[in-house]
């Protein structure tokens, strides 16, 4: 089981940690940067994240992970690399969920804590409107493609 980046937390311009999603539970866990970078160095998976030395920086191969929304405050989100998305909430893949061969949907989780399962029509719609912050992309050729890390129900 790992764990996949939902948001981070901030205090004012203070980085306080991060919110992530535990594949084990179900449920949102929060961890400090340093805790985070530590979990890394020690071989625990934590999608969305690699390190850059020390520091922290989006898994933007292996996951795909593009953007991360900020929590600032009581139901206020910004996303860290600016965009001209109009909304505070993006989308991370976390699940496939197939029938036999066939792939019915993915199961994401919303940098506001909830888990759903969506459609692959309604992941592509998604990806086009540049809402999914990481785990699935379009490739050249409009198809959807996702981190090889993603279990499959």
């Amino acid at each position: 089981m790992c764990k996949f980046v939902a948001n981070r937390e901030d205090l004012g311009s203070r980085v306080t940690g991060y919110t992530l999603y535990d594949s084990a539970t179900l449920g949102f866990v929060g961890m400090t940067t340093k805790a985070i970078v530590e979990a890394l160095r020690n071989g625990e998976m934590i999608y969305g994240f690699k390190l850059d030395g020390e520091e922290l920086a989006f898994d933007d191969k292996m996951f795909h992970q593009t953007n991360l929304m900020v929590r600032t405050g009581v139901n206020n989100y910004r996303s860290v690399i600016e965009c001209d998305i109009p909304v505070n909430n993006l989308y991370t893949v976390v699940r496939i969920i197939k029938t036999g061969d066939e792939i019915i949907g993915y199961e994401v989780i919303t940098s506001r804590h909830a888990r759903l399962e969506v459609t692959p029509d309604k992941l592509k719609s998604l990806i086009e409107m540049g809402l999914v912050q990481g785990g699935a992309w379009l490739d050249s050729k409009g198809k959807i493609v996702t981190a090889k890390c993603l279990e499959t129900a």
